[in-house]
């Protein structure tokens, strides 16, 4: 195939009666509005605005369209619409400290259009909001990036098929990040870290053969939220790690679906984890911990090939396990430390097994099993 080169493709698209359309617009100072406005094929729009209290509104309606805001300052707003566009990029930083807050908003519509690409990265920006609308569409991605600055918000949401959000909290105190996700095979990972806490995930996963990462390190007080509703019985997995940090809690609940997977990593004391898994095939937990006075409920009802393991390294731990109403469970506790709580409670199926292995002083480990 014949190389194109830029110029030559230009003239191509013309001959062809495709006009691709260029904006930029500069501006210094405060208070600033810049405002585009393009319909077409191949449409670019660039805006930077240094200084405080400014807004740039993009509004793109075709196909493969490319928006860039990029703002410097204190009180900015960027607001990017794009329906049939391929991508949009937002950057908002500050020069010295933030006062006030900036909010990057991207919607992007349109079901026939694939490869849609978002990124809003926000720098030292306190009180910060990204927020993410990819409305429909295959293989759509979205990444937000908030770093060096507190009490940010993350809020992404996707329909379609295949879509993935990669999102990351740095060095923000109070952040919060919550995505929804609804359709097949997506994927999402946050990161909160260095420092991140009182802070808070929310994931929420509907139809088939999702997956979620998430990692909070350094943070205390801080939540992770996952719910996964698999309509259609696929696979989905949850994957939770919690390092180093004091008084946080996990909680993931998954619903229906095959091949279902919750893996929750804890380092720290007094954090808490509980797992629901319901109306599943080839499902197991694993909850893995390091630490003090950390609780842990499992609980598994109405599947089958139900895997429940606990691995506790600390003292004055509790590990519930709950499994009902099915057949072929397994729950596994290695318990290493003193004063440590076990229940492992297993009824109303078939083929029970129950391994417990205990290692210290004055733990107390209690298993009961009715197939009744």
């Amino acid at each position: 195939m014949k190389k194109i080169l830029p110029i030559a493709a230009a003239f191509a698209l013309i001959s062809q009666g495709v006009i691709a359309d260029s904006a930029v617009t500069t501006q210094i100072g405060s208070s600033n509005a810049a405002t585009t406005n393009q319909t077409g094929t191949l449409n670019t729009a660039s805006t930077f605005q240094s200084g405080n209290g400014n807004s740039a509104d993009t509004d793109q309606t075709g196909s493969s369209n490319d928006s860039d805001i990029r703002q410097i300052g204190n009180n900015n707003d960027a607001t990017v619409g794009q329906t049939g566009g391929q991508e949009a990029i937002v950057v908002q930083g500050v020069i010295g400290d933030s006062t006030r807050n900036s909010e990057a908003i991207v919607s992007q519509e349109d079901a026939t259009t694939t490869n849609q690409f978002t990124k809003i990265k926000q720098k030292g920006v306190n009180g910060a909001s990204a927020t993410v609308t990819q409305d429909s569409g295959d293989s759509n991605a979205a990444l937000v990036k908030q770093k060096f600055a507190n009490n940010n918000l993350a809020t992404v949401q996707q329909s379609g098929t295949g879509n993935d959000v990669d999102l990351r909290q740095k060095r923000s105190s109070g952040a919060d990040a919550d995505v929804s996700q609804v359709g097949v095979n997506h994927q999402t990972m946050i990161m909160q870290r260095n420092g991140s806490n009182n802070s808070t995930v929310a994931v929420t996963q509907t139809q088939t053969d999702a997956q979620a990462d998430i990692t909070q390190q350094g943070s205390a007080n801080s939540l992770v939220v996952v719910s996964q509703d698999n309509t259609s019985g696929m696979r989905m997995s949850a994957t939770v790690f919690q390092l180093n940090g004091n008084l946080n809690d996990v909680d993931i609940e998954q619903t229906s679906g095959n091949d279902v997977r919750a893996t929750v990593n804890q380092t720290g004391n007094q954090n808490t984890t509980d797992v629901v898994q319901r109306f599943a095939i080839d499902t197991k937990t694993l909850s893995d911990s390091n630490g003090n006075g950390n609780l842990v409920l499992i609980t598994q009802e109405n599947g089958s090939d139900l895997i429940a393991e606990s691995i506790k390294n600390g003292n004055s731990n509790d590990v519930t396990i709950k499994q009902s109403f099915g057949s072929d469970f397994k729950s596994a506790v290695a318990l290493t430390g003193n004063n440590n709580n076990v229940l492992t409670n297993q009824n109303s199926g078939n083929d029970f097994r129950a391994d417990v292995t205990a290692s210290g002083n004055s733990n107390d480990v209690t298993v009961r099993q009715n197939s009744g």
